[in-house]
């Protein structure tokens, strides 16, 4: 029971560490030094590193080190196309099953423009947002991608650096998606959902060029 703690603990902040790019994308680390960071012994955290390579949020790397993820253009352009590809299918086909009470509290908190919350509880608010929509969907094998791809979100989002005004226009943009649902009408709700899409991939592919690379922001 011990080990099994253990090897969930250490496979957790590593993770942590992964998405919030306190191991920034493209970069190497050790066993030792996860070691010395978590205080942890060799085996759990070899667990973990070898759960966290089949997410592909890492790869062990012999006689190297661990090679954390990158997150270079083609790999945000694959995430988005994937996304593209899902999100708008889900509203098609599932959105019927989204709650109105749901849709209707969404509503009301998107509408709620207050300049003094901070960038990382709206963002928590955005999560909890796409994450509702997946939760209609019938589909484990749509789900299974969109798991990775919101892991992967979690980077881009951090290392693009989410301004009060790009959250102000996610918020309309997330209103209008909603608007439509409420509307029953699926297929522009799914329209709305690809530009608001196509808008965050556009941001993340002009942050990367202009910075030649990525740095972390601060939210």
């Amino acid at each position: 029971m011990a080990d099994t703690y253990f090897k969930q603990q250490a496979y957790e902040l590593i993770k942590d560490k992964i998405l919030k790019c306190e191991y920034m994308p493209n970069s190497f680390i050790n066993e030792k030094m996860i070691q010395e960071e978590l205080n942890c012994s060799r085996t759990p955290i070899r667990e973990a590193l070898s759960r966290l390579e089949q997410e592909h949020l890492l790869k062990i790397i012999p006689k190297k080190g661990i090679l954390i993820s990158d997150l270079s253009i083609n790999e945000i352009a694959m995430l988005y196309e994937t996304r593209i590809l899902i999100e708008p299918y889900i509203l098609r086909n599932y959105g019927a099953a989204i709650p109105r009470d749901l849709l209707l509290e969404f509503s009301e908190l998107f509408s709620d423009n207050n300049p003094e919350e901070s960038l990382e509880k709206e963002l928590i608010a955005d999560d909890s947002f796409h994450n509702a929509l997946y939760r209609a969907c019938a589909n484990t094998y749509l789900l299974s991608c969109l798991n990775e791809t919101t892991m992967q979100n979690q980077r881009i989002r951090i290392l693009t650096g989410f301004t009060q005004g790009r959250i102000n226009d996610s918020q309309m943009e997330h209103k209008v998606i909603i608007d439509q649902l409420l509307a029953q009408n699926y297929e522009k709700a799914a329209q709305a959902m690809e530009y608001h899409l196509k808008t965050a991939e556009e941001k993340a592919f002009n942050m990367l060029v202009s910075n030649k690379g990525w740095v972390k922001q601060d939210l």
